[in-house]
């Protein structure tokens, strides 16, 4: 599931950066929710993870294939390309997203995480889905010549 994948690939990262991770697996939540949860770190001062269906990025990538789905005048192969490299993109971009919060709750204070996670992470995975879709739509439109000199100009530019 995604919330297995997300979980795992978090796991994987703190591994490799040295920590302990310990007891995950599946459990239903206070709310009902099955989450995906693990532990950082050695005996008391342990912090533990939680992996919901929101943090996997599947509702944002369903958003944003419901957009290029519904967007007319482009063709159902460019629809479906878009879609492939937006799922693509989608993960790579979420697996990041979860490692950089995952630094943020082993290096700083619960105030700090909150705002980060409840107002910066949210808000970073609505700005991909709007940056996806411009440069799916803007490719659709001119192909990817023209594409590439705009990114190039645009580069030089700056």
């Amino acid at each position: 599931s995604a919330k297995e994948f997300t979980g795992k690939s978090a796991e994987v990262f703190l591994i490799t950066g040295g920590n302990t991770i310990s007891e995950s697996g599946f459990y239903t939540a206070t709310d009902g929710e099955n989450v995906y949860s693990f532990f950082v770190g050695e005996a008391e001062s342990k912090k533990q993870i939680i992996i919901s269906w929101l943090c996997s990025g599947v509702l944002e990538i369903i958003i944003l294939i419901c957009a290029m789905l519904a967007s007319f005048g482009i063709s159902m192969r460019k629809k479906l390309k878009g879609i492939a490299v937006a799922v693509i993109l989608g993960v790579i971009f979420n697996t990041l997203r979860i490692w950089a919060t995952l630094s943020l709750i082993l290096t700083t204070n619960a105030t700090l995480f909150e705002i980060a996670h409840d107002v910066l992470f949210r808000a970073i995975l609505f700005v991909y889905i709007i940056v996806v879709y411009v440069v799916w739509f803007y490719w659709t439109q001119v192909g990817t010549n023209n594409l590439k000199k705009l990114i190039k100009n645009k580069i030089k530019i700056k």
